[in-house]
């Protein structure tokens, strides 16, 4: 979860005009590039962490 929280903020990186995509300059392309790395990050991160047992479509265990 670094990756998506750290890299955003780097901003001297990413701090310029060229190269445009479709009509939008980089720095403006690049955020939102970002917000689907942290939503692709999250994602990895949960489907890692979950319990097997206890997940979101698991029926709960009877003693």
């Amino acid at each position: 979860m670094i990756l998506p929280v750290v890299v955003p903020l780097l901003t001297f990186v990413f701090n310029k005009s060229t190269p445009r995509l479709a009509g939008l300059p980089f720095f403006y392309w690049v955020q939102f590039a970002f917000v689907i790395l942290g939503v692709g990050c999250t994602t990895i991160v949960h489907l890692a962490t979950r319990d097997a047992r206890t997940g979101s479509h698991a029926a709960p265990k009877e003693d």
